[in-house]
């Protein structure tokens, strides 16, 4: 099954595009904040990361750059 990892701090987007993916037959995660994002990645490869630019703390830009830096580890 393909794992898909939303990251966005709008909680109701976030709920929303679980909802609807999950009802596709795809295994959902949602997350509301990059740092976190960043983590779950890094432990559980997801297949797509669909993440929101701006986000509380670190950017999505800088979340993207980190999880990049993981996958090459």
């Amino acid at each position: 099954m393909k794992r898909i990892l939303i990251i966005d701090d709008d909680r109701d987007l976030n709920r929303l595009t679980k909802i609807v993916l999950t009802k596709e037959g795809y295994e959902v995660e949602s997350i509301h904040d990059a740092e976190s994002g960043v983590n779950y990645a890094k432990e559980y490869k997801p297949d797509l990361i669909l993440m929101d630019v701006r986000l509380p703390g670190i950017s999505g830009t800088e979340a993207v750059k980190k999880i990049k830096m993981n996958s090459l580890q």
